[in-house]
């Protein structure tokens, strides 16, 4: 379910204003790819970023519409250099000088080392990634060099890439649905501070994935990248954690030991590791096929979400008193401010160091001298009947 279903169990809304709404989209010609048809009233997936992106106030969170011309270039310059400097420092060890000189040199070595390490292992943030338009620039940009190799691969005489493009055959129905469902799954990352434009990417890459499906029968269970695509503000954090001061009690109080279950050590380490292994398993879930009944795998599915949620909050409590103790040293001046919506102006000012509970980021083009925060969420609590949105002012004091 969710966020807002599990959040608001009552609510209910009416049939009548759906039909109003599936009358309206029937006006409109539908595609589930991004490739233009030349309708004047087709509706596409690249639109969602471009109204979505018009809807916001632009100047206030510069969200701009990028065209799908610009982020492909973009993402192929990047991805095509990181693939071109992967296989040069490979052990392998050649240097080409384009991914189309590369493309043209494919061979038995060069497939294996593409297929099993190279491309599975890219990781691409966008740390602003809005409504996904460069996520999605880079899953076509991957896509497509897949796709070289697995052609070519077919002419290849290797036992072991035959056999390895023979079993995705025999375990999913279309090769190109899983194919660019594992580059969803393992390439694609981003952040953005909105986290309605972060829905509107996963829905994006969803849309992307389906329209692979040329039949009922090619479609799969849909990959799962909750944690893949989150709300956030990549500018701001720890640009490490000290694990010796993770392990330590925070102002003297004990912090909960209940991450993952009351036997786990509190070390960060440990936390890291069981978190990253839980993630390692929520997104393999998908790939998975099982003879248990399908309430059964989505129960299991659920318990290792939740797990990995309650390790992610708890672990912000600490890291939130990490950071403040960063801001303490520096003198970098806090300042927590509630809004009043109904009012549209500032509220009082409230600061409980209680009441920290932002997601850090770790960045790395940050100095040590420089560190910033900032809140994000809403209060958990409503005050005087009205919804405040929590909001936090930085002063920075540089030190020399």
């Amino acid at each position: 379910p969710h966020t807002i279903e599990r959040e608001n169990t009552k609510i209910s809304i009416p049939d009548k204003a759906f039909e109003n709404l599936f009358d309206l989209f029937e006006h409109y010609s539908w595609h589930l790819d991004d490739t233009p048809g030349g309708q004047a009233d087709e509706i596409n997936p690249d639109v969602l970023g471009y109204i979505f992106e018009k809807y916001i106030n632009q100047k206030t969170f510069g969200a701009y519409y990028t065209r799908p011309e610009i982020t492909e270039y973009l993402c192929e310059r990047t991805i095509h250099r990181l693939v071109l400097d992967a296989v040069k420092n490979s052990r392998i060890g050649r240097s080409y000088e384009s991914l189309a000189e590369l493309l043209i040199h494919l061979d038995a070595p060069l497939c294996h080392l593409l297929v099993d390490e190279v491309l599975p292992s890219l990781s691409l943030l966008d740390p602003a990634c809005g409504s996904g338009a460069f996520l999605v620039a880079a899953m076509r940009t991957l896509i497509n060099i897949y796709s070289a190799v697995i052609g070519k691969i077919k002419f290849l005489k290797d036992a072991d890439l035959i056999k390895w493009l023979k079993k995705i055959e025999a375990e999913h129905p279309s090769i190109s649905y899983y194919i660019k469902k594992r580059v969803i799954t393992d390439n694609l990352y981003g952040v953005d501070i909105m986290e309605e434009a972060t829905e509107i990417a996963r829905l994006r890459l969803f849309l992307a994935l389906v329209s692979s499906a040329r039949t009922v029968d090619d479609l799969e269970p849909l990959p799962n990248i909750d944690f893949n695509i989150l709300p956030g503000n990549s500018l701001i954090g720890l640009i490490h954690v000290d694990p010796d001061r993770f392990a330590k009690p925070s102002n003297g109080k004990l912090v909960t030991k209940s991450f993952l279950n009351e036997h786990i050590a509190d070390e960060y380490r440990t936390v890291l590791k069981d978190k990253n292994e839980s993630l390692r398993l929520y997104r393999e879930h998908s790939f998975k096929r099982s003879d248990d009944a399908a309430g059964s795998q989505g129960e299991r599915l659920l318990m290792l979400r939740d797990a990995i949620q309650k390790v992610r909050k708890d672990s912000y409590q600490k890291l939130s008193w990490i950071l403040k103790g960063d801001f303490d040293e520096l003198g970098i001046k806090f300042e927590e401010v509630v809004w009043d919506d109904s009012n549209q102006q500032k509220g009082t000012q409230l600061f409980s160091r209680d009441r920290i509970t932002s997601q850090i980021v770790v960045h790395p083009s940050f100095s040590k001298r420089a560190v910033y925060y900032a809140c994000k969420g809403y209060s958990d609590q409503l005050q005087s009947g009205q919804g405040y949105r929590r909001r936090c002012t930085i002063h920075e004091k540089r030190q020399s």
